[in-house]
């Protein structure tokens, strides 16, 4: 019956995110089954982990079973006004393997699911996943869906960091209320569709901006680090919050690859959507949202879609200026991490810089943690700068090392031991560019190999060559 319930809980989710995706994507655009899916899950978790908020916490005086219901209810309306407003046009061929190889290799992206869904059966969460965020879920649910206030400004619980936003507790506590019991388990196979919506949006994107054999690279892309699937904080099976922002901040990337491609304005409202959410998943995703924002806002200017630009900007902003009223209001008791963002101590602690520059370079040649990964995307990186011909995809160097220089950045401002700061949690801001970097790589392959076509044709088309 827990299954059923869950399958319940899932389904309604999924529902709400396809409302939100078939009203967000543009009617024309040409949409992969496999990406309205994925894109219908993290819709969905955004969707049903902010009514959950709102509803609990401001004023409607709802929980338990009278929540439920009412969010569901919305879930289904929202799905009703997607369908109402577009049918969405599929292309269920993009969405099928073509040829043996492709067939395998989709094989495979399902056994890569599998192995995940192995280790976290055999690996308990991690220190954050159970004591940042699977609490707050426990919390929620013993509370009727939503985290009472006085949770927050507890002097005793500034360890469980209260201020960190709630899209991840507030959907594993719908999944518990549905179930009528917290279960670590199925909180972890959340994760896991969080792991399947990445491979799916790697595997139905690669070709969009690539060709459809990249589709095949991108899995095994992933299983070049250790630290995403096997080991690791931050990845698929600790229950930390980084990977599901990886999956967010991948999903926003696509969108504004393909705006840059195709200069379609209309897509910078799923684009602003998905960004937008990247701040309810994790303190991070500010710093994510600002990085995208930016170079969204390099193309809005040239092409001189003002318009559309609100649409790109204000979810985000919505999100962020709402969780730092709510925080003012429930005044959280936290620890101090970080120092006075201001120049004079930027000044004092600007000796740490080339310390951290090192340590972050030491993490990122880390064979335990990422194998050769690091070393196939600054390759990648440095091909997609030199290649003329494909100058929009610059977008990607652009989204995976912008937001690692800002990281490092931060931890001159740290009010902890700085190194020791820097090693126990760069990884697992490494983790949530990760994916990106994984398509960037898909990407590239098949164009090293199309570029070495042509010379190769080249030269025995002129036999003085």
């Amino acid at each position: 019956m827990e299954i059923v319930l869950f399958a319940v809980a899932m389904f309604l989710i999924i529902a709400a995110g396809c409302g939100v995706s078939l009203i967000a994507l543009p009617r024309q655009r040409s949409t992969n089954a496999i990406e309205l899916l994925c894109l219908s899950f993290l819709f969905g978790a955004g969707f049903v982990s902010i009514a959950s908020f709102t509803f609990g916490t401001f004023g409607f005086f709802i929980a338990g079973l009278s929540l439920r219901l009412a969010v569901a209810v919305l879930c289904l309306a929202v799905f009703a006004l997607g369908l109402r407003a577009r049918r969405q046009r599929l292309d269920w061929r993009r969405a099928l393997p073509a040829g043996r190889c492709e067939w395998a290799l989709s094989l495979w992206t399902l056994t890569a699911v599998g192995i995940a869904a192995w280790v976290s059966s055999v690996r308990a969460m991690g220190w954050d996943g159970l004591f940042n965020w699977e609490i707050k879920a426990r919390v929620a649910f013993l509370s009727g869906g939503a985290i009472p206030l006085n949770f927050y400004s507890d002097p005793t619980r500034p360890w469980t960091h209260p201020e960190y936003p709630l899209l991840l507790p507030m959907t594993e506590a719908w999944l518990y209320g549905w179930m009528g019991r917290a279960d670590q388990a199925m909180a972890q196979l959340l994760f896991l569709f969080f792991f399947a919506a990445a491979l799916g949006l790697l595997y139905a994107s690669v070709s969009r901006f690539g060709s459809r054999r990249a589709q095949v690279w991108a899995p095994l892309v992933l299983l070049l680090a250790p630290q995403l699937i096997f080991s690791g904080q931050g990845g698929v099976s600790s229950g930390y919050a980084d990977f599901p922002l990886a999956v967010f901040y991948l999903a926003a990337v696509i969108f504004l690859l393909e705006y840059w491609e195709t200069d379609d304005a209309r897509l910078l409202l799923p684009f602003g959507l998905l960004a937008g959410a990247m701040p309810w998943v994790k303190s991070e995703g500010a710093i994510l949202w600002s990085c995208l924002i930016a170079m969204a806002m390099i193309r809005v200017i040239r092409r001189r879609d003002w318009r559309k630009a609100a649409t790109a900007v204000l979810p985000g902003l919505a999100v962020l200026i709402g969780w730092r009223i709510f925080l003012l209001i429930a005044k959280p008791s936290t620890g101090e991490v970080f120092l006075p963002l201001t120049p004079s101590t930027l000044r004092d602690n600007l000796w740490r810089a080339p310390l951290i520059v090192r340590a972050v370079a030491a993490e990122m040649l880390n064979w335990r943690h990422w194998g050769p990964l690091w070393i196939v995307i600054a390759a990648a990186a440095l091909f997609l700068i030199a290649n003329r011909r494909r100058k929009r995809l610059v977008v990607l160097p652009m989204s995976v090392f912008l937001p690692i220089a800002l990281y490092a950045g931060v931890y001159i401002f740290s009010a902890w031991d700085f190194l020791l700061h820097l090693n126990n949690s760069f990884p697992r801001l490494l983790t949530q560019v990760s994916l990106v970097a994984a398509l960037m790589v898909a990407i590239v392959l098949p164009i090293g190999r199309e570029r070495k076509g042509e010379r190769d044709g080249s030269t025995q088309s002129d036999p003085n060559a």
